[in-house]
């Protein structure tokens, strides 16, 4: 079966491989980016280069209503997977009216239009297990109470009561995955994960001679970004039109990510780290699991890559990387 296939926020790290994957799958996929000021479609660029002919670029922005009336309009989507979003926590901080306008907004522009223009497609809304961060349990699931602590929590918690609104009132299929951590080698270097990873390439390059780091002792959910965004998919193509939580069950601290990329690399972790309070969210979430027993019951899934694999995965392509520069 052929499906026109709308993916928001295309060139960011789920939307890339969202497209990649869908793809190859030979669906029709409309990948729609927003202008920036340097280069976005980085992540997207070997696929562009290729020029599939089932792949359309198009132009949008979350902060501009019509241009997200004008996609769902033209392309009358089977599926459509929102990925774009303001998703840094400690920018959200910092930017609290653009990354609620972004996230939470938005998602409200997106839900009318469809209600509007193509009620008849499934909308993947992704919401974040930031929404959890006060929670009392360590093992979340999809019954777990609602309790975010920070802008980006508070926006992708209203994302989520917008979702069972339109899900309840206009009968739109919407699936929600409440996806926990999720890293891969295309991270930014904003991102803890892949600031560890790259830094502990560069000093083993010796471009670099230390490691400045927040709260070490944070412990989090951390999975591999291409297995999830496969898990959404196909979730979306078997049209579920529910709340899943995904995530690995299991908890990794900050330490011991940074520990397994330093380890890897034959370098002692203690010789370079610097702790720097000025890194310390204002808030802090608890270390928080996720409850995967609802999706691996629908789907079988269980996660692959987690733990020191996915330090070591992301550091062994960071040095790869680096030494092909030089």
């Amino acid at each position: 079966m052929t499906f026109n296939i709308l993916i928001l926020g295309a060139s960011g790290q789920d939307g890339s491989y969202a497209t990649e994957n869908l793809l190859a799958r030979g669906y029709n996929v409309y990948a729609a980016i927003r202008k920036a000021s340097t280069s976005n479609t980085i992540n997207l660029q070997k696929t562009i280069d290729n020029t599939p002919p089932n792949l359309h670029l198009e132009r949008f922005d979350l902060s501009d209503e019509s241009s997200i009336y004008s996609l769902i309009s033209s392309t009358k989507p089977d599926l459509i997977f929102n990925y774009a979003d303001q998703d840094h926590v400690a920018w959200s901080h910092s930017l609290p009216i653009y990354s609620c306008d972004i996230t939470a907004r938005a998602v409200n522009v997106i839900l009318e239009a469809i209600k509007l223009l193509s009620p008849n497609s499934y909308f993947i809304q992704p919401i974040s297990s930031n929404i959890f961060g006060n929670s009392s349990e360590e093992d979340i699931s999809e019954k777990s109470l609602i309790s975010p602590l920070s802008p980006y929590g508070i926006s992708k918690a209203t994302a989520l009561y917008l979702c069972r609104y339109y899900r309840s009132a206009y009968d739109l299929k919407i699936i929600n995955p409440i996806l926990f951590n999720h890293e891969s080698e295309r991270r930014t270097k904003e991102y803890v994960t892949r600031k560890i990873s790259l830094t502990a390439s560069l000093i083993k390059a010796n471009k670099m001679n230390k490691i400045t780091l927040g709260d070490t002792s944070a412990r989090i959910d951390w999975g591999y970004a291409p297995e999830y965004v496969d898990l959404m998919i196909n979730l979306a193509i078997s049209k579920q039109n529910d709340e899943f939580v995904i995530g690995t069950g299991s908890l990794f601290s900050v330490y011991e990510f940074a520990k397994a990329c330093f380890d890897r690399l034959d370098l002692n972790l203690e010789k370079y780290l610097e702790i720097d309070k000025n890194l310390i969210r204002p808030t802090k979430n608890k270390p928080l699991k996720a409850n995967i027993r609802k999706v691996n019951s629908v789907t079988g899934y269980l996660p692959k890559i987690f733990g020191k694999e996915l330090a070591h995965r992301m550091v062994d392509n960071d040095l790869k990387t680096i030494s092909n520069i030089q």
